[in-house]
């Protein structure tokens, strides 16, 4: 899981690919990521967060696809058994709705 939550941090490309072994994982073996969840908060809440600036036409359109992959991932960790006991991923998974709701 280390690994995972390295590459949540790293360039565009891997974090997407990440995502989707998160949420691939999430149906199938969920139950490594719930003691890994705290990993993968602070990444998550970095790739949600992102700011679109100046950017126009195809790279404001791979912006918005990224965030919502980091939302889709966030969403799968959210539904998994346990995690939400977790105060980080709680507190941050509410936080990232509503501030979705209001975009």
């Amino acid at each position: 899981m280390p690994i995972l939550g390295k590459a949540l941090g790293d360039v565009e490309d891997i974090q997407l690919q990440a995502h989707q072994i998160i949420i691939s994982m999430c149906y199938r073996h969920p139950i490594p990521l719930v003691g890994a969840v705290e990993a993968f908060v602070d990444p998550l809440q970095k790739t949600i967060d992102k700011k679109t600036g100046q950017k126009t036409g195809t790279e404001l359109e791979r912006a918005h696809e990224w965030i919502k992959s980091g939302l889709r991932t966030m969403i799968a960790l959210s539904n998994l058994d346990g995690v939400m006991k977790y105060v980080l991923m709680s507190v941050y998974f509410m936080d990232s709705f509503f501030i979705c709701v209001e975009r």
